[in-house]
């Protein structure tokens, strides 16, 4: 995995090939930032991914956080801190069609430092993102993405 990652939350959470185990310790600065989102958005989340962006080089390629253990139609808030990097979206082909992305709407968002990027509704389902390689100086940067872990589905 080309940038590191930390799990915090009730439950295992599996993606890409990798369980992480449940983690009911939450740092109280992650813990406050939690309630902040709750007040803002309205929702209580019991998870946390985090990733760290070490420079330029780490990356994401293109996904969607689409587990069953998210349930149907996630949100996720995302919260960014340090340099700035680019997340990138595009629109997935309709259902029945092939997979050709290569006409498909494309939207690029730099994210700066103390940036929220929520995706709710059918993000996950109709687009794909990723935060690319750049092959420039690019200095850490903290992505915490909150989200809700569904038990049952796990």
């Amino acid at each position: 995995m080309p940038r590191l990652t930390a799990w915090f939350g009730e439950q295992p959470y599996t993606y890409s090939g990798v369980t992480h185990d449940a983690q009911l310790e939450w740092p109280s600065e992650i813990q406050e930032l939690r309630n902040r989102l709750d007040e803002i958005i309205g929702i209580r989340f019991n998870s946390l991914l985090c990733n760290c962006y070490r420079d330029g080089h780490d990356s994401i390629d293109w996904h969607s956080d689409d587990e069953a253990s998210l349930g149907t139609n996630p949100t996720i808030a995302s919260l960014s801190f340090g340099d700035t990097r680019v997340f990138e979206m595009r629109k997935k082909p309709p259902p029945g069609h092939p997979v050709d992305y290569t006409f498909s709407q494309r939207v690029r968002v730099p994210l700066v430092s103390g940036s929220l990027l929520i995706m709710e509704g059918a993000t996950q389902a109709d687009w794909q993102h990723k935060v690319p390689k750049e092959y420039h100086d690019r200095g850490p940067r903290i992505n915490l993405t909150f989200r809700v872990i569904c038990p049952e589905k796990t």
